[in-house]
């Protein structure tokens, strides 16, 4: 998978993000590293509220890179994480300021190629999946 493939899927036979979203459409999304620090957000964007959901799932498979913008530039995507292990924290909201009650969170690690170079997947942690 690629690092900017879509990282709002759910694994197989998981319930994820889109399965517990209620309420109403669109959402807000925004990266950042689990312990706080946005890395990338919709808000402000052209499109602040580009995720939809109906009847419990995505309506579109997403790209989590294209719906977020970098917090250091303000160019597509968004920034490297802070956390030592990799991790990011993907949020979906109705509320711009993701209050954890209107918000819900997963987490994902990019992974490298041995050898170096950029990232070249996601791995998906659907267990850490919470309801804000």
């Amino acid at each position: 998978m690629s690092f900017r493939a879509e990282a709002l899927s759910e694994a197989k036979g998981q319930r994820g993000i889109s399965e517990i979203l209620h309420g109403p459409n669109p959402y807000y999304v925004q990266v950042t590293a689990p312990g706080g620090g946005i890395l990338g957000t919709s808000v402000g964007s052209s499109t602040p509220t580009p995720v939809h959901v109906t009847d419990g799932s995505f309506d579109h498979l997403y790209q989590l890179w294209s719906l977020v913008y970098k917090s250091s530039d303000s160019t597509q995507g968004y920034d490297d994480t802070t956390n030592p292990g990799g991790v990011y924290k993907v949020w979906v909201s109705q509320d711009a300021t993701f209050p954890n009650n209107l918000s819900k969170t997963d987490n994902f690690k990019v992974k490298y190629p041995e050898g170096g170079g950029g990232p070249t997947e996601l791995q998906h942690y659907p267990n850490l999946l919470h309801a804000g």
